[in-house]
């Protein structure tokens, strides 16, 4: 009985942690919802977030890692 309880706790703690790193950027979920939307070109490709930090991305600045200005100039 210990040892499934001692599970569930170990599952619940991973799942909160997992959910955490996901959404640790505010940021992140308006400008894939505004890449959604805005690139008909799929000039936005890098934008995909998987570090979960939109900062490191093409043509995102960012001030106090929170994005502060989107360059989207044609080169």
């Amino acid at each position: 009985m210990a040892a499934m309880a001692a599970m569930a706790i170990l599952l619940l703690t991973s799942f909160f942690f997992a959910t955490l790193h996901v959404s640790s950027n505010p940021d992140t979920e308006p400008l894939l919802s505004f890449k959604a939307t805005s690139d008909a070109s799929n000039k936005l490709t890098t934008w995909n977030f998987i570090s979960g930090d939109p900062c490191t991305s093409t043509g995102v600045s960012c001030t106090n890692n929170r994005v502060s200005r989107l360059i989207l100039e044609k080169p």
